[in-house]
Protein backbone atom coordinates (compact mmCIF):
# COMPACT_ATOMS: atom_id res chain seq x y z
CA UNK A 1 0.00 0.00 0.00
CA UNK A 2 3.07 2.35 0.94
CA UNK A 3 4.07 2.18 -2.70
CA UNK A 4 0.90 3.38 -4.40
CA UNK A 5 1.07 6.31 -1.95
CA UNK A 6 4.55 6.91 -3.19
CA UNK A 7 3.31 6.51 -6.59
CA UNK A 8 0.32 8.53 -6.45
CA UNK A 9 2.26 11.58 -4.62
CA UNK A 10 4.81 11.74 -7.12
CA UNK A 11 2.53 11.86 -9.94
CA UNK A 12 0.64 14.60 -8.35
CA UNK A 13 3.41 16.20 -7.38
CA UNK A 14 4.56 15.87 -11.33
CA UNK A 15 1.32 17.14 -12.45
CA UNK A 16 1.08 20.08 -10.76
CA UNK A 17 4.62 21.05 -11.50
CA UNK A 18 3.59 20.79 -15.37
CA UNK A 19 0.51 22.71 -14.67
CA UNK A 20 2.95 25.40 -13.41
CA UNK A 21 1.32 25.94 -9.87
CA UNK A 22 2.74 28.96 -8.19
CA UNK A 23 5.95 28.28 -6.26
CA UNK A 24 5.66 29.87 -2.58
CA UNK A 25 7.60 33.17 -2.86
CA UNK A 26 10.10 33.95 0.10
CA UNK A 27 10.60 37.44 1.25
CA UNK A 28 13.96 37.44 0.53
CA UNK A 29 13.76 37.37 -2.93
CA UNK A 30 11.40 39.80 -3.15
CA UNK A 31 13.26 42.02 -1.27
CA UNK A 32 16.44 41.48 -3.37
CA UNK A 33 14.59 42.67 -6.73
CA UNK A 34 13.69 46.11 -4.59
CA UNK A 35 16.66 49.06 -4.14
CA UNK A 36 16.52 50.80 -0.39
CA UNK A 37 14.75 54.60 -1.21
CA UNK A 38 16.45 55.94 1.58
CA UNK A 39 19.47 56.00 -0.16
CA UNK A 40 19.18 54.08 -3.44
CA UNK A 41 22.75 52.36 -2.90
CA UNK A 42 21.71 48.55 -2.06
CA UNK A 43 19.02 46.03 -2.18
CA UNK A 44 15.93 46.42 0.54
CA UNK A 45 17.28 42.51 1.84
CA UNK A 46 20.34 43.62 2.98
CA UNK A 47 20.13 47.73 3.79
CA UNK A 48 19.97 48.90 7.63
CA UNK A 49 17.87 51.48 7.94
CA UNK A 50 14.24 52.36 9.21
CA UNK A 51 12.68 52.75 4.90
CA UNK A 52 14.20 49.13 4.85
CA UNK A 53 12.92 47.88 7.51
CA UNK A 54 9.86 49.07 6.64
CA UNK A 55 9.63 47.56 3.55
CA UNK A 56 11.00 44.50 4.87
CA UNK A 57 7.70 44.45 7.02
CA UNK A 58 5.08 45.45 3.81
CA UNK A 59 6.73 42.34 2.37
CA UNK A 60 6.22 39.71 4.48
CA UNK A 61 2.49 41.15 5.32
CA UNK A 62 1.92 41.00 1.64
CA UNK A 63 2.66 38.09 1.18
CA UNK A 64 0.65 36.53 4.21
CA UNK A 65 -2.37 38.35 2.10
CA UNK A 66 -1.87 36.15 -0.50
CA UNK A 67 -0.35 38.39 -3.07
CA UNK A 68 2.34 37.61 -5.35
CA UNK A 69 5.75 38.78 -6.26
CA UNK A 70 4.55 40.77 -9.56
CA UNK A 71 1.86 42.60 -7.16
CA UNK A 72 4.32 43.41 -4.61
CA UNK A 73 6.76 44.60 -7.06
CA UNK A 74 3.93 46.63 -8.98
CA UNK A 75 3.00 48.64 -5.61
CA UNK A 76 6.19 49.69 -4.66
CA UNK A 77 6.86 50.79 -8.61
CA UNK A 78 3.59 52.19 -8.50
CA UNK A 79 5.08 53.61 -5.01
CA UNK A 80 8.14 55.54 -5.59
CA UNK A 81 8.78 54.98 -9.60
CA UNK A 82 11.04 52.24 -11.82
CA UNK A 83 13.89 53.30 -9.80
CA UNK A 84 13.07 51.24 -6.98
CA UNK A 85 13.75 48.07 -8.99
CA UNK A 86 17.41 46.77 -9.09
CA UNK A 87 16.91 45.82 -12.47
CA UNK A 88 15.10 47.65 -14.61
CA UNK A 89 12.25 46.05 -17.06
CA UNK A 90 11.36 45.27 -20.48
CA UNK A 91 13.70 47.40 -23.50
CA UNK A 92 15.51 49.08 -20.46
CA UNK A 93 17.03 45.92 -19.11
CA UNK A 94 18.16 45.10 -22.47
CA UNK A 95 19.59 48.33 -23.11
CA UNK A 96 21.23 48.04 -19.32
CA UNK A 97 22.91 44.92 -20.60
CA UNK A 98 24.14 45.60 -24.08
CA UNK A 99 25.59 49.04 -23.96
CA UNK A 100 28.51 48.50 -21.73
CA UNK A 101 29.57 45.41 -24.24
CA UNK A 102 29.25 47.52 -26.68
CA UNK A 103 31.17 50.46 -25.82
CA UNK A 104 34.14 47.64 -24.10
CA UNK A 105 34.18 46.32 -28.01
CA UNK A 106 34.13 49.25 -29.54
CA UNK A 107 36.83 50.70 -27.03
CA UNK A 108 39.12 48.05 -27.68
CA UNK A 109 38.81 48.23 -31.48
CA UNK A 110 39.55 51.69 -31.38
CA UNK A 111 42.93 51.12 -29.34
CA UNK A 112 43.60 48.35 -31.28
CA UNK A 113 43.70 50.44 -34.62
CA UNK A 114 45.30 53.38 -33.00
CA UNK A 115 48.20 50.88 -31.31
CA UNK A 116 48.50 49.44 -35.38
CA UNK A 117 49.06 53.08 -36.77
CA UNK A 118 51.19 54.33 -34.52
CA UNK A 119 53.33 50.69 -34.93
CA UNK A 120 53.45 51.66 -38.79
CA UNK A 121 53.89 55.34 -39.02
CA UNK A 122 57.39 54.79 -37.08
CA UNK A 123 59.90 55.96 -39.94
CA UNK A 124 63.73 54.79 -40.17
CA UNK A 125 65.65 57.50 -40.01
CA UNK A 126 67.02 58.21 -43.98
CA UNK A 127 70.93 59.39 -44.40
CA UNK A 128 70.19 61.85 -46.83
CA UNK A 129 74.64 62.62 -46.94
CA UNK A 130 76.74 65.07 -45.15
CA UNK A 131 74.74 68.82 -44.03
CA UNK A 132 75.30 71.62 -46.48
CA UNK A 133 78.38 74.11 -45.53
CA UNK A 134 79.57 71.41 -43.14
CA UNK A 135 82.33 69.47 -44.36
CA UNK A 136 83.59 66.04 -42.96
CA UNK A 137 86.66 66.95 -41.15
CA UNK A 138 84.51 69.71 -39.10
CA UNK A 139 82.37 66.28 -37.86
Amino acid sequence: MTTWVRFLTLTSTLLVAVQGAPTPVSWQSVAQKLMAPCCWSESVAVHRSEAAEEMRAGIRAMLAEGKSEREILDFYVAQYGERILMEPRGGKAVLVQTVPIAVAIAGACALTYALFRMRRRTEKPVYAGPLPGISDEEF
